[in-house]
């Protein structure tokens, strides 16, 4: 069996793609601070927060005059999923 990885996509409290998350790593940057986006939380927990709004991150996912109302997790692995699509390597010759 052969497996090919034909794009990557990253999205994570250091980055928002493949070059933001390599070069966070390579200044040793570790992407954990207070919650803000979890009201209820309040601010004593720490964590690995992408500091962006649904809103934020549907626009990025859809478009600057999306509407979608998704869960945040959706939303994130959208944008991750669309740039390995984007990135997309593979040919229909191979």
């Amino acid at each position: 069996m052969n497996i090919a990885i034909t794009g990557i996509g990253v999205v994570s409290s250091i980055g928002m793609n493949t070059e933001e998350n390599l070069s966070s790593l390579l200044n040793l940057n570790s992407g954990i601070s207070k919650i803000d986006l979890i009201p209820s939380l309040g601010k004593t927990f720490l964590g690995g927060e992408i500091k962006l709004t649904n809103q934020e991150l549907s626009s990025i996912a859809f478009g600057k005059s999306s509407k979608e109302v998704l869960p945040r997790t959706l939303l994130l692995s959208l944008i991750a999923a669309k740039q390995a699509w984007g990135n997309n390597k593979i040919s229909s010759k191979e």
